[in-house]
């Protein structure tokens, strides 16, 4: 496991927690005369494999009488240990049976459903994979020498062969999560880059394959207030391109508000008068233009932070109200408190935009051009109580790719891809949720062969833990 902590250093990966004062042990951010901070006590679920160190029998009897010395004290410390995963084999046996007395009275004994038929790898294993590869961000390579070190090859054609016939398992949880997110006013959506090896293609000049630029698209409804994430759900979806037709695909028939940046089919959508979709602009794009010219021009660019900072306080305030306002309360908030500020702002920037002085290709008079030329899609969320201030949720569920990309490069293939896109649905929306992914997976794979459809939405990841937390598990 040492090795894996090593893997994630070295790719960079900035999304681990801060270490605590009381983690750490340096007590840093303690004041003068509290003493050493304590460590935090292990957690109490952990198996306890207690070892006693006492007298040996030569060293029990007292040099003075000769009696054997009783025990008038015990001290005790823990230390936390860790050894490969368990790996072992569930031997499923099928009796049939018939009856002495009657002939032909014979019945064998239901076969219990398995996760894969005709695969060796159980559902436990299938998570494994899944979890290692789309949450810990692990190449297949690397986990098929972890397992190897616990006494078992995995070959790597073998795990990708495992992961493709799993997302074909979880395809009905996935398009049930889909109309979940088509179902919803609100979608937030973005896109990166999955590289893929499709030798059909021409060569690259990486090597001797072909690569070409993949996407992946995360589409993410919301049915409530921006705080409010029961019943919602993040689908990825893959394509070999990054046409605006597979947008426009993806939400074929569909009404309502996308959230997202300013890419040119959304704001497309936004402008065609066939379709019944807005587009409501992210304000942390817009705010990132500002912060890229502190450098140049930290005058402006510090005034309009600062505005731009005013109204993600009022967002954090209604954010951490006790009881969640309606959509219909976050408006009225919004247009008596950050209503005044952005118009503030807006009347500045255009202040800006006509002083000679401010060069139109520069950083800060490209950040005032891009909110000046948006500003219909910026000053949406206002008006709208089920808007977010930014399209920040959508980023956050398209930086495991990033991080996932450093690692394993890029997909196999274009079925590689679609394979990655329907898995990540599943891990993405469990993260969403705070689901313990590893469990959740063990739970649904082993589960959803055997479903029936109608009891399919007590797999999604929200419904799922609130089974768990009421007791109702199967």
């Amino acid at each position: 496991m040492a090795f894996i902590g090593r893997s994630l250093t070295e790719v960079g990966d900035d999304t681990s927690e801060p270490v605590t004062p009381e983690e750490s042990g340096k007590g840093e951010g303690r004041s003068r005369g509290q003493g050493k901070p304590r460590r935090k006590p292990l957690p109490e679920h952990l198996e306890r494999v207690t070892t006693v160190h006492d007298l040996s029998d030569d060293e029990r009897p007292c040099p003075c009488c000769g009696e054997d010395r009783v025990e008038i004290a015990r001290e005790s410390s823990e230390q936390l240990e860790i050894e490969m995963p368990r790996l072992w084999v569930h031997r499923v046996e099928v009796v049939t049976r018939s009856c002495v007395t009657c002939r032909g009275q014979v019945q064998r004994a239901d076969r219990p459903h398995r996760a894969i038929e005709r695969s060796i790898a159980g559902p436990s294993v299938l998570a494994h994979l899944v979890t290692s590869k789309f949450e810990d961000h692990l190449p297949l390579y690397r986990i098929e020498r972890i397992l190897k070190r616990g006494g078992v090859h995995l070959a790597r054609s073998t795990q990708s062969d495992l992961l493709r016939q799993t997302a074909e398992q979880l395809e009905p949880l996935v398009s049930l999560m889909w109309a979940n997110v088509r179902g919803s006013p609100v979608i937030h959506t973005d896109d990166t880059e999955m590289p893929t090896i499709d030798r059909g293609r021409r060569k690259s000049g990486r090597g001797d394959r072909d690569i070409f630029k993949g996407h992946l698209w995360p589409y993410l409804g919301r049915p409530g207030v921006p705080w409010d994430l029961v019943g919602s759900y993040v689908v990825f979806r893959y394509s070999q391109s990054r046409a605006g037709e597979h947008v426009r695909d993806a939400l074929e028939d569909w009404t309502g508000t996308i959230q997202g940046d300013c890419f040119a089919p959304y704001v497309g959508l936004d402008r065609n008068p066939e379709r019944a979709i807005v587009l409501a602009a992210c304000w942390a794009h817009a705010r990132r233009g500002f912060h890229e010219a502190r450098g140049s021009d930290p005058t402006r660019a510090l005034h309009a932070m600062k505005l731009i900072g005013a109204m993600y306080a009022v967002e954090r305030e209604l954010a951490e109200r006790e009881e969640r306002p309606s959509p219909a309360e976050v408006a009225a908030v919004r247009a008596e408190r950050s209503r005044p500020i952005f118009e503030r702002l807006m009347a500045w920037i255009d202040e800006q935009r006509a002083d000679p002085t401010v060069l139109p290709k520069s950083l800060i008079g490209r950040a005032l051009a891009y909110v000046q030329s948006h500003r219909p899609q910026l000053e949406r969320y206002l008006d709208d109580g089920r808007l977010a201030i930014d399209n920040s949720i959508a980023e956050r569920s398209i930086r495991p790719v990033a991080v996932g990309r450093k690692n394993f490069l890029f997909a196999g293939s274009p079925r590689g891809g679609r394979t990655m896109a329907t898995l990540m649905s599943v891990v993405g929306s469990a993260r969403l949720h705070d689901v313990d992914v590893a469990a959740y997976l063990r739970d649904v794979i082993g589960r959803i062969a055997a479903m029936p459809v109608s009891r399919l939405p007590e797999l999604l990841p929200d419904r799922w833990k609130a089974l768990r937390s009421a007791g109702d598990e199967p």
